[in-house]
């Protein structure tokens, strides 16, 4: 497995663009993903080489305290603009939309708990292929895309991994001496989060 880095259109290989070995990955202990859905839906990947950062390639900051009700935050992804829509974009698409509160939150996904937040989009949703994407605010990589609505609609929620409230997981993983637990072997990608999450990437 690899990843790409400094890539915004998949049939474009730009002078910046990065793909570099994945050495280890480790998928939450506690991930699970049942009837019910998904819940601490992260992973962390450990690279065989630094990324070289560039004025195109340069990590999100990880939150220092949980997002608010009503913040906007910036989703990009690859993934369908329509549930039926079988053609796959080249071009890295971005949306805005914003958290509800989590009571609401709550009370549409009864499953949501601390390590989940939701947001409701006006136009346009998260769609198939965008599972494991950021949510970015201001530089910060606050939550990756984990579900949508059938359909994509946007008259339901849009379920996000809380980045913040996995910060002291993602602290252990990164350590050297971690180990998996879990034994776990096989990630899935829609779990994939980068430590040092690139603005433009893509995994592969």
């Amino acid at each position: 497995m690899n990843v790409t880095v400094g890539i915004h259109n998949l049939k474009v290989k730009e002078k910046f663009t990065q793909r570099i070995p994945v050495a280890k990955a480790f998928v939450h202990p506690d991930y699970y993903s049942g009837r019910h859905g998904p819940t601490n839906d992260i992973a962390v990947l450990k690279l065989e080489q630094e990324i070289k950062m560039t004025d195109k390639v340069f990590p999100l900051k990880l939150p220092t305290h949980p997002v608010k009700a009503d913040t906007p935050v910036v989703v990009t992804g690859w993934g369908r603009t329509m549930s039926e829509d079988k053609k796959k974009l080249t071009a890295l698409q971005e949306i805005v939309t914003r958290i509800m509160t989590a009571q609401r939150c709550k009370q549409l996904v009864p499953f949501a708990g601390e390590s989940i937040f939701c947001t409701h989009a006006t136009n346009v949703s998260p769609c198939n292929g965008d599972s494991g994407g950021p949510a970015m605010h201001e530089g910060y990589l606050v939550g990756l895309v984990s579900f949508v609505g059938r359909g994509c609609t946007t008259n339901v929620p849009q379920g996000f991994t809380s980045v913040y409230y996995h910060l002291k997981w993602i602290e252990r993983a990164m350590h050297p001496n971690y180990t998996d637990l879990n034994g776990c072997g096989i990630l899935d990608l829609s779990l994939v989060l980068i430590v040092l999450a690139q603005l433009f990437l893509y995994l592969i």
